[in-house]
């Protein structure tokens, strides 16, 4: 039992975010080298959290060797059906989750919007496992963003 699916979250989305958010169903699984995707928006930028210019969402997360988040992000946990779960630090700012970038993907996981969700396996050479796609809920008790990733089959049980 499925508490929703892709197809419904992303239902209400413009074309080229739905384009965006279908890469990461597309090489879902995969193992790619930086060059794969240096020229994709989400790997251009110096943060592992991209919001599309002028956007109140988040639309990829990447999680990196050696970060200063690095310590405090989960390692990957998956289920048998494809689905997954892990957990990514909040961007560090005075401000703490209402600092924009934490506030956007807050707004993310209020709205059921999916993010996109590459995970470096390997500094050099650079390497990405791309997750695939998922929904964030935040946990204060953690001060962590919990990404649950959709399933092989489109379903997630987003707790």
């Amino acid at each position: 039992m499925f508490d929703t699916t892709y197809a419904n979250c992303t239902k209400s989305l413009k074309n080229s975010h739905l384009v965006e958010l279908n890469w990461f169903l597309d090489h879902k699984g995969a193992t790619i080298p930086h060059s794969f995707i240096k020229n994709r928006n989400f790997a251009k930028i110096p943060k592992g959290i991209y919001s599309p210019k002028g956007q109140e969402i988040i639309l990829a997360v990447k999680s990196l060797i050696k970060s200063r988040y690095d310590g405090r992000e989960s390692k990957v946990f998956r289920n048998n059906d494809g689905g997954w779960y892990f957990e990514y630090a909040p961007e560090d700012n005075k401000k703490g989750i209402k600092f924009h970038t934490n506030a956007k993907l807050l707004r993310n996981g209020s709205k059921k919007i999916p993010v996109g969700v590459i995970y470096q396996v390997n500094e050099k050479p650079s390497l990405y496992e791309v997750l695939g796609t998922g929904l964030v809920r935040y946990s204060e008790d953690l001060n962590m963003f919990c990404i649950y990733g959709f399933n092989n089959d489109g379903g997630i049980r987003f707790l």
